[in-house]
């Protein structure tokens, strides 16, 4: 009578997860990371773009700023855009923000205006 009570206890304590239940939840982890990852990155890349979009305008702001007023002109230290560099057009400068895709950002000197 002891061992029988032994043996329903053993098979108790054995009980766990199946196989189909463990692929069946790797399956699903999978799928939501398949959706999640690329997501995540085009919401970094909007981020880095408008961070260069918002440092280009400070900085044409203050450039305008500093050449109405008669003051030395600031000097440009890029930290979220990767480069910079005198535009086609006069009067343009042309900003280059840090995203996966290079995105080309043009400021106008004459409104100090970034798009």
């Amino acid at each position: 009578m002891k061992a029988m009570n032994l043996n329903k206890a053993l098979n108790k304590k054995a009980q766990g997860f199946t196989l189909i239940e463990l692929m069946i939840v790797v399956a699903i982890i999978g799928i939501l990371a398949a959706i999640a990852l690329p997501a995540y990155k085009e919401y970094v890349d909007k981020g880095k773009v408008n961070s260069c979009l918002a440092e280009a305008s400070a900085f044409e702001k203050a450039l305008a700023a500093a050449t109405i007023g008669g003051l030395t002109a600031p000097i440009y230290t890029a930290s979220a855009c990767a480069s910079s560099a005198a535009g086609a057009a006069a009067g343009t400068t042309d900003y280059t923000a840090r995203d996966s895709v290079p995105t080309k950002i043009v400021c106008t000197a004459a409104t100090a205006a970034c798009k």
